[in-house]
């Protein structure tokens, strides 16, 4: 299970991470709504989670695939960092 957090600009410029500023790594994160399905989150390329969107899962907040069986029916989206 992974853990994924922002940090807004002002806490980035900081004077507690300014000798950190040459190395700031930035992770390229997409969610996307698929299908008829769940929100897959990517972070670097990497599959991290796939999160329920139907609310009928027994594994909540992750996906098992109880959308198939009761007809979850959405359109697909993507949101990029």
């Amino acid at each position: 299970m992974g853990i994924i957090f922002t940090l807004d600009q002002n806490f980035l410029n900081s004077k507690c991470l300014s000798s950190y500023k040459s190395t700031q790594i930035m992770a390229k994160i997409i969610i996307k709504a698929m299908k008829d399905g769940p929100c897959v989150v990517t972070v670097d390329g990497q599959k991290i989670a796939a999160l329920c969107r139907c609310g009928a899962s027994n594994n909540k907040p992750r996906c098992d695939g109880t959308h198939e069986k009761v007809g979850f029916k959405a359109d697909e989206s993507q949101i990029e960092a």
